[in-house]
């Protein structure tokens, strides 16, 4: 009693509207480069360059800041903030594609892929009269790169072991990281393989994604370790 409640002590819950009848597809312009090439052997090289521009991207613009009374006092207990979605975002990513394939041995095969990602979003998306964009561009991770080793020890035993990196992402909200995976393999008989699959087992779990825009608990991906059988007719 006798206080006065600010703006800042009140808290704001977003309440998002179905959209707008102007709304429009988002649309994308993309071009892609390549080249391929065979070094010798049994080796093989890929490279890509590409450029994806985005226009139309979902935004969510503000629009009103309603109280929500408390019942009997009057006194407002939150702020309810209306929004619109629009197509008020542009975004323009490009970056390179390379993947290296050969055999070391001729039951020896490597696979090594790299992928660099930026991300140039355009003045007008970072407006606030334009809005905020539905899909934030830092949840893409910048690198990633991947070594996959496939060995068959004579005609029934197979390893695959796949080892990669994950740049962060959200500017560093979830780290940089690096999972690696195990499969085993046995084929009694041609026609029947049984294997067994260990996956991220360098953490006991690990945080792949972030959802900031839906109000729910950070999902992480833990260490498994599966059994499979295949029957091939």
């Amino acid at each position: 009693p006798g206080s006065v409640v600010g703006a800042s002590d009140v808290p704001v819950v977003q309440s998002w509207t179905s959209g707008s009848p102007d709304l429009k597809p988002e649309r994308l312009n993309a071009y892609e480069m390549g080249l391929r090439a065979k070094p010798g052997g049994n080796w093989s090289l890929d490279v890509s360059a590409f450029l994806n521009d985005y226009s139309h991207i979902l935004t969510v613009v503000p629009v009103a800041l309603r109280p929500i009374l408390m019942p009997g006092s009057g006194m407002p207990m939150a702020l309810r903030m209306d929004s619109v979605v629009v197509n008020g975002g542009r975004l323009r990513t490009y970056g390179i594609e390379a993947a290296i394939s050969g055999r070391l041995m001729p039951y020896w095969k490597v696979d090594i892929a790299l992928s660099q990602l930026h991300c140039d979003p355009d003045a007008s998306a970072a407006d606030p009269a334009y809005g905020v964009r539905w899909v934030d561009q830092t949840l893409s991770p910048k690198v990633q790169v991947n070594l996959r080793n496939a060995i068959d020890i004579g005609d029934r035993i197979s390893v695959d072991a796949q080892l990669r990196y994950v740049g962060e992402l959200a500017n560093g909200a979830v780290g940089d990281r690096v999972g690696a995976d195990l499969r085993l393999s046995w084929r009694p008989v041609p026609t029947v393989e049984l294997s067994l699959i260990g996956e991220n087992l360098i953490q006991a779990r690990q945080q792949e994604y972030l959802m900031p825009n839906l109000l729910r608990p950070d999902a992480y991906a833990p260490r498994s370790l599966s059994g499979q059988v295949r029957l091939r007719f």
